[in-house]
Formats: C-alpha cells, structure tokens, sequence
C-alpha cells in the first residue's frame, strides 16, 4: 500500500497539480480521472485516504485538505519503507474539477522514449535532475504484466524482445506474462526488496537492464555531479536509475527538493478549501 500511496500523490501532482483532482469519482460534469489510462485497474489506495479524512473531519471538520492528506501518506509512505523523511507544507485545497485528458496525456508511461518523459517533467518545470531523483520511488511496489509485456515480445514491431533487457530474466517473467492474458498478474518493481526504498550503494555495481523504461537508459549520462547511475542485480522491473538514496547522500537535498519543486506545480481549475 505504501507504493500505491506515493504513486498516487505522484499521478495528483502530474496533471493539474496536487489538489486531489485524483480522487473525485465522475458525476455529471466530472470524468474521473481514474478511469484514465494511467490509473484504470491500476491505481489503488483510495479507501485509505477516506478512511484518513473520515477521522480527521470527525477531529477538525473542514480543515484538512485530500491534497494534504496525500502528501503526507507519501511522506509517511516513503518513511515506513526505509526511506528519508521531510517536513511537508500544509495548506493545499481540493480541486473541484478532474482532467482525464491530463491524466493520459501528462503522466509519464513505462514505455515512453527518453525524449517524452524529460519532455513531460520540462511541461512542470521539472529538469533531468528531478526526474533521477523522483524516479526513485520505483523501488518499492509493482507493476502489472500489461506495462512492459512489449519489452518481452515486440519492443520495436519487429516481433523481437527488447535486446537490452537480460534473457534469463525475460525468460522468468514470460512464464506469468504471456504474449497475451494475464494482463494484471503483478510483479515486483524491485526483486531485491520489492517492500523497501532500499539503498543501491549497499549492493554491487552489477550490469543489469530494466523492464520499465528501456530508451531511458541514457538519462544516466543526465545526471548531475555527485548523482550515481546503478542499475541492480537481479534485473528488476524498475527504471534503470536506482538514484534515490545516492542523490540524498552526495547531494543531501536532491530528492526532497524535488518533491518541493513538484508541490509547486499551480493547480488550474476552480479550487475550494477542505473539501
């Protein structure tokens, strides 16, 4: 759940900025962006964020936002899998309108080019460097078989697996992701410690490829002085850019100033407070 949580905040903040647009269900003038192609069948989480403001409103009604709620269980995510904690500005306010078209067209996909991903971080005014150091939340979770199965069968139409991508591994992965069916079957993003934001620096430097992402790759070379590029052993299912915790040693605030800099993206529609 901690992965769900902090992707959730993730896919708020990536469409009209974190005002909780995510979590409103479609009625007669919204459509739902979780029934956009990034969170249908995919997103998950939402009764714990009710659940969190059913008992804040009992405690303060009318205080705490959905847009702070979700930072926070990201901040509270991250904490409880390994990972750094940070003091989280409060006084977000709860969108009253949602943006399907943003959600599919906004939200970076696993099988985006290199190019289109540094392209939609630059549209939130977001560089190379806070896409190596938010990338880093891909240590913990899963992925669903539907996500990466062209990196398996036909990465380029040429009916090829990608070559990039280590055969043993392929071959394992196969076995549950089949050319077609099994389309939700999960897999872990990190074989290694699929429930912790776990620490490259701690593992050896093994050459291995990665399942999501295979033309991101380059974006090692985008990386800032002090950023590491380590990818893992066994192949995982993560973005080759196990960063998160390097970036926080080297550069102490890469990925919490990130994250500030992705609570910045300005909300667009009507907002209303407390909601």
């Amino acid at each position: 759940m901690a992965a769900s949580l902090l992707r959730l905040h993730f896919h708020d903040c990536f469409v009209k900025g974190c005002d909780a647009s995510l979590l409103l269900d479609s009625s007669g003038t919204i459509t739902s962006e979780k029934r956009s192609n990034p969170n249908r069948n995919s997103a998950r989480g939402f009764e714990v964020v009710d659940e969190i403001k059913a008992a804040l409103e009992k405690e303060c009604p009318r205080t705490v936002s959905c847009a702070d709620i979700l930072a926070l269980a990201a901040r509270d995510s991250t904490v409880l899998t390994g990972g750094p904690s940070w003091e989280v500005p409060l006084g977000r306010r709860d969108s009253i309108g949602a943006s399907i078209q943003g959600s599919n067209n906004n939200i970076p996909a696993p099988n985006n080019t290199l190019q289109t991903i540094i392209t939609k971080f630059k549209l939130k005014d977001l560089d190379t460097v806070d896409l190596v150091a938010l990338s880093g939340s891909h240590t913990i979770g899963d992925s669903r078989c539907t996500s990466f199965r062209q990196r398996l069968y036909n990465q380029t139409g040429d009916g090829r697996p990608d070559s990039t991508l280590d055969a043993t591994y392929a071959a394992q992965l196969r076995r549950r992701c089949p050319r077609s069916g099994g389309d939700q079957n999960l897999f872990p993003l990190d074989a290694l410690s699929p429930g912790r934001l776990s620490d490259p620096l701690n593992r050896p430097p093994y050459c291995a490829s990665s399942l999501f992402g295979g033309n991101v790759s380059g974006l090692s070379r985008h990386t800032p002085p002090g950023f590491y590029f380590l990818p893992t052993h066994p192949p995982t299912l993560s973005l080759p850019l196990r960063l998160l915790f390097s970036a926080l040693r080297s550069t102490t605030n890469g990925f919490l100033r990130s994250l500030t800099l992705l609570w910045c993206i300005v909300p667009g529609w009507p907002i209303e407070p407390g909601r």
